[in-house]
């Protein structure tokens, strides 16, 4: 197999051929070894084939392979090439990460999207964030992009505090997840004393994990210091 890398390598056209030839024989490894000998050569493949690679390993739902994909996105975004980055093969790699229980990668596709203001159609949005939510770093994940996309992109913070103050009156509970996504809107909107009210209830909120435990305090600290409180910020 290394000579047939090596004599196909004089020839980049030849290694696109082979690597779809790879592709469509179900040949992840043998294609991985010609991307890179083409890498090397002349940069990423067309956008076509460049997709098409995403889109096989991503369908072998090997976390392998997923990883891999997941790579050549940031491999692609570091070397200045986004447009060879499609919509829809990013929203179906961020929904293969959420299902082998990969939440924080699938949360920084979902996010690179976010900035590329290629906005997924909310059945996917839910899609990938019921995934993430099966274990507790993903549900942490999910309600802050959550957050993320409905007052960071569409600038509605102060409708999300607007919604989270009626929470109690139709008998919605807080459980830990949700409380970290009011602290997160109370810190955005300056909120201090809501902020130091919900306090106690993170405190005794039950399974609350450290990560979630460090947000909310965080949070807090962000919240003292726009206020110039920097007694309170230096006794946290």
């Amino acid at each position: 197999m290394a000579e047939r890398i090596l004599v196909q390598a004089q020839d980049p056209a030849k290694v696109t051929i082979e690597i779809q030839n790879a592709i469509d024989g179900n040949q992840l490894d043998y294609s991985w070894k010609l991307l890179q000998q083409h890498k090397h050569m002349e940069g990423f493949p067309r956008k076509s084939l460049f997709n098409m690679i995403i889109t096989s390993y991503v369908e072998s739902l090997d976390t392998q392979w997923l990883q891999k994909a997941y790579e050549l996105v940031q491999r692609a975004s570091e070397d200045g090439r986004e447009d060879l980055l499609e919509k829809e093969v990013l929203i179906y790699l961020s929904f293969g990460l959420a299902k082998v229980k990969l939440p924080v990668l699938a949360s920084t596709i979902l996010r690179k999207m976010i900035d590329m203001e290629h906005f997924p159609p909310v059945t996917a949005w839910s899609a990938v964030l019921a995934h993430m939510s099966q274990t507790a770093d993903g549900s942490f994940l999910a309600a802050e992009l959550i957050l993320e996309i409905g007052c960071l992109v569409f600038e509605k913070s102060r409708k999300a505090e607007q919604l989270l103050d009626m929470m109690p009156r139709i008998g919605v509970k807080a459980d830990a997840n949700l409380l970290i996504t009011m602290a997160r809107v109370y810190e955005r909107n300056g909120r201090r004393d809501e902020l130091m009210k919900l306090q106690r209830h993170i405190e005794e909120a039950p399974n609350l994990t450290d990560i979630q435990f460090r947000q909310f305090y965080n949070c807090l600290l962000t919240c003292h210091l726009k206020f110039g409180d920097l007694d309170s910020a230096s006794s946290m």
